[in-house]
């Protein structure tokens, strides 16, 4: 069985994972020569690991400044949507405000399977970190 998914949200679309711009969240990839968040920074809570959907936010005027804008100090790392769906992981949309809050109601959630054990979601969790790149602000840690 895999995780639940939502068909409406393209591969290509862009999700964007809010991450804070400091030690234990981010580090240098010396094997990809770039900045990866760490498993802290891409943690699955029980209703899944939030981002946000660019093309929502695109729809509404907004982008990853925005997304990053909603804590000081943070910046946004990005994956495409194909990522975590070629793990088995799942995407929903999952507003977490009216759609005249562009950034809230762009919110959504890569899901695992409910029926995994903890280890499996952690191991995709391990696999997935890798593939998010930084897409907007500088890590200065």
């Amino acid at each position: 069985m895999t995780a639940e998914d939502d068909p409406g949200i393209g591969d290509d679309d862009l999700l964007h994972r809010r991450v804070l711009d400091r030690e234990g969240m981010v580090a240098f990839d010396d094997t990809l020569q770039r900045w990866t968040p760490l498993n802290a920074a891409i943690r699955f809570d029980p209703d899944g690991m939030s981002v946000y959907l660019d093309s929502v936010l695109a729809a509404g005027g907004r982008g990853p400044a925005d997304v990053a804008a909603q804590r000081s100090g943070s910046i946004v790392f990005s994956v495409k949507a194909s990522e975590p769906r070629s793990l088995d992981l799942g995407i929903l949309h999952t507003p977490a405000g009216p759609q005249t809050d562009p950034v809230a109601f762009a919110h959504g959630v890569i899901v695992g399977d409910p029926s995994w054990p903890d280890a499996e979601l952690r191991r995709r969790r391990n696999r997935l970190r890798t593939r998010f790149a930084l897409t907007w602000g500088s890590v200065t840690v």
